[in-house]
């Protein structure tokens, strides 16, 4: 997480969240402030491709995306003031983006299952499927099979929209 942000009565008003940190990504922890509280806004911020977090922040609940090469002071507090007036074309209110987190996680929650999300989080992790097969004790197959059956309850057609889907929302 980026400490930069503006501070309004002792704490952040406008946390910038780094997307591609190793240990907690930025969309994880956006994703939990969003769940937490409708009152802050999030702004993401990357050294990479816009196009490849967009969706991802958007997911999480964040009100806007940034690119790191936006270092001018002049053009970064621009961004920083224009997203504390309203999300970014594209991007939820930080009332619709907490609704959406907050129902879309106890609707999902209840509907996969722990297995489901096992695999999903490992795939989440960047394990192929032989390795998750071979971590969980179980045949490439039958990964397979809990992928096709998560897909279902997410509602999405990709594996790769379902682990974004997951990685939005635990």
């Amino acid at each position: 997480m980026i400490t930069i942000g503006i501070v309004d009565n002792d704490r952040f008003a406008l946390p910038m969240l780094d997307m591609p940190l190793t240990d907690i990504p930025g969309p994880e922890i956006c994703r939990r402030v969003r769940a937490a509280s409708a009152d802050i806004v999030v702004l993401g911020i990357t050294a990479y491709s816009l196009d490849h977090y967009r969706q991802l922040a958007i997911d999480a609940g964040a009100q806007g995306l940034i690119a790191k090469s936006v270092t001018p002071k002049k053009e970064l507090a621009e961004a920083m003031r224009n997203v504390l007036v309203r999300p970014f074309p594209g991007f939820p209110t930080t009332e619709q983006a907490h609704g959406s987190i907050v129902s879309a996680s106890a609707r999902r929650s209840r509907t996969l299952s722990k297995r489901e999300r096992e695999v999903l989080g490992l795939y989440a992790d960047n394990y192929s499927t032989a390795e998750i097969a071979e971590r969980l004790g179980i045949a490439d197959s039958t990964v397979s099979v809990v992928v096709r059956h998560a897909k279902v309850k997410l509602d999405v057609a990709t594996r790769s929209k379902a682990v974004r889907v997951f990685r939005a929302l635990y």
